[in-house]
């Protein structure tokens, strides 16, 4: 079937672009939970252009499928490619105030933006990642650092700076066993973070 845009499918093709849609979207989801990421991507990459046509590129549906797509790519080691999926994401989920189109709920968009400052720390950018998630600080939609932590959105007092860095947030001390993940980036340039934060 050729991809054309929603308003020249008929209501049997919409069907059936909902019916690939599912199914992609049900592939990607069992090679994530299968380990296998390189099977998952390329669910992901088949999945959104036809989220594209149904819903178009900057919906809440395409960016549910370039979260999707991000975690893969981390997976595998391609930085750029989760940057790029992230980046969408945020675009369609940050508010208006910065710059995004400000679909969906607060929470997603700091979910958002937690993927794309945890990208921003494997890169070394500690002062950026810092940077993105600060950006819920006025409106109290802030998140904890540790993706599994279940609370959803806290106000900037709610959450402790990394000693190291001072660029991840967490609300709590079990929370804090995030460590693990956090150790390599705030060890290699936690220290310059704090310096330049200081300036």
């Amino acid at each position: 079937m050729s991809l054309l845009s929603k308003s020249e499918l008929n209501a049997s093709e919409i069907a059936q672009v909902k019916h690939l849609i599912e199914r992609h979207r049900s592939e990607g989801e069992s090679f994530k939970a299968m380990g296998d990421w390189r099977s998952a991507m390329r669910s992901y990459l088949s999945l959104i252009p036809y989220l594209d046509k149904l819903y178009g590129m900057d919906s809440l549906e395409c960016a549910n499928g370039f979260i999707g797509l991000g975690e893969c790519s981390i997976c595998i080691g391609e930085i750029e490619g989760a940057e790029e999926a992230f980046n969408q994401v945020l675009k369609v989920r940050e508010s208006k105030e910065f710059g995004g189109l400000g679909l969906g709920s607060k929470e997603e968009a700091a979910q958002a933006r937690e993927y794309l400052a945890r990208l921003k720390e494997k890169q070394g950018q500690l002062v950026r990642a810092r940077a993105l998630r600060a950006r819920g600080e006025k409106d109290k939609s802030m998140r904890c650092s540790n993706m599994k932590c279940t609370k959803s959105l806290l106000r900037r007092e709610a959450l402790n700076a990394c000693s190291g860095c001072r660029c991840a947030f967490y609300c709590s001390t079990e929370c804090q066993f995030d460590w693990s993940r956090h150790k390599a980036p705030c060890k290699e340039n936690g220290a310059a973070a704090k310096t330049l934060m200081a300036a």
